[in-house]
């Protein structure tokens, strides 16, 4: 009667008239004993001059955004704050206005429907007599169903998409011999059937109720006494893994957990810091040393840690090893040096940072050095190649970032790897 827009059903001379009578009749028609009750599933659908006119307002649950922003509107909600609209249950309402609760938003619980419904009512639908455990075992006794005569008929290394009864004997024969599935893949092929993938046919025989065990992965009850006894007495799994490597085994770290929780006998996995382990390490952050140098006194000392349980442990006492802060005259400092191509490391020593640090912080103000190479440098690149050196050593006797002495070996073809160089110039193009 009042849309909020045009609906398309009738003329837009009709909806003007209509949205004009009845927001007359809400406006004008209290003083004339006339009181208009609008009802709606969608008040966003409802034309404003008739819905703001009203004093009383009763909203239920109420689903759709723009539904909620405009109920949420007029019941005094807050922006956000009309979501609590779709928590509503059945028969229950929010409302507000003189007639209902004064000024003050209220929640109800509507009374019982009094009217019958004069159509017949549905039948209630009676819970099915037998339990589902019945169910399950009346379907296990139920026959397997006999083969589609195409399935019958079908010759061997035809596309169907079913399975033909052979290829079900040849799966359950293997299965049976316990024979890997490429194996029995490669029976099907050979028997003249079309070639099945591995998941394909691991697929059919949990269908037919096999399950694959290669006897190539079986585990043998040396090994499991092997692990037993290794979990007892609190052995690392690496330790485990070597001990069944000494006895012939070949198994992996993560095979050796799989095998343990198969065999309920898994630990708590937690590597709780002892006290040795605690001094050492609190002594190393107290006395400042880089946790690289904590992580090494740990692993001379029987220990073995990484950064990230550093770093942690760090945090959990309260160690702050925060990087003292660049300050301006640092900043400034450091393009002055920059400027004058100063080594880093020299830059470094003068400013009392580390030299990784110079280097990050340079990069993000935009310098950079561009030195030319050195006929010693490069000899001494040439040199460290012919030795077979490595490449992160003679980067550091030349005192240069390791990326831009790498760039220049491979300029030159230099191989380190192998201690020569390929054949070719040795052009020298400065950096």
């Amino acid at each position: 009667m009042a849309p909020h827009y045009d609906t398309g059903d009738v003329t837009a001379d009709t909806r003007k008239r209509s949205t004009a009578m009845l927001s007359d009749l809400m406006g004008r028609g209290r003083k004339r004993g006339i009181a208009g009750i609008i009802a709606t599933q969608r008040i966003a659908e409802t034309a404003k001059a008739v819905v703001s006119k009203a004093t009383n307002v009763v909203v239920g649950r109420t689903i759709f955004d723009r539904d909620l922003e405009r109920a949420g509107s007029l019941l005094g909600f807050t922006l956000g704050h009309s979501r609590a609209l779709r928590t509503l249950s059945d028969g229950e309402f929010l409302a507000i206005g003189p007639a209902i609760a004064g000024p003050r938003r209220i929640r109800f619980k509507a009374g019982s429907v009094q009217s019958r419904h004069k159509g017949a009512a549905p039948e209630v639908l009676a819970p099915p007599t037998i339990s589902a455990a019945d169910a399950a075992a009346l379907l296990l006794q139920v026959p397997d169903a006999a083969p589609s005569v195409q399935a019958e008929n079908r010759a061997p290394g035809t596309r169907g998409r079913g399975w033909d009864q052979r290829e079900d004997h040849i799966i359950k024969q293997g299965y049976t011999e316990k024979l890997p599935v490429r194996d029995i893949v490669n029976r099907l092929e050979a028997a003249g059937f079309k070639r099945r993938s591995n998941s394909g046919v691991s697929t059919r025989a949990r269908d037919l109720g096999f399950v694959s065990v290669r006897a190539s992965v079986m585990w043998s009850d040396d090994e499991d006494q092997i692990i037993a006894d290794g979990y007892a007495r609190e052995v690392k799994i690496m330790d485990i893994v070597q001990l069944l490597s000494d006895a012939g085994y070949d198994r992996g770290r993560v095979a050796v957990q799989m095998r343990a929780i198969a065999l309920g006998i898994t630990r708590d996995r937690v590597n709780y810091w002892t006290e040795p382990e605690k001094d050492i390490a609190r002594a190393g952050l107290e006395g400042g040393k880089p946790y690289r140098e904590i992580i090494a006194d740990l692993a001379a000392a029987g220990f073995h840690r990484g950064l990230t349980g550093i770093l942690k442990f760090a945090q959990k006492n309260n160690f702050n090893r925060a990087a003292d802060p660049w300050t301006h005259e640092m900043i400034e400092r450091l393009r002055v040096l920059y400027e004058k191509k100063t080594p880093v490391k020299q830059i470094a020593e003068e400013l009392g940072k580390p030299i990784a640090s110079v280097r990050t912080r340079a990069s993000n103000l935009g310098l950079k050095q561009r030195i030319a190479w050195t006929d010693q440098e490069y000899q001494m690149l040439t040199e460290a190649a012919e030795r077979g050196d490595k490449l992160i050593d003679i980067a550091a006797r030349i005192g240069r970032p390791y990326p831009n002495v790498a760039a220049v070996a491979k300029r030159l073809g230099l191989n380190f790897r192998q201690g020569r160089s390929t054949p070719g110039t040795h052009e020298r193009t400065p950096t």
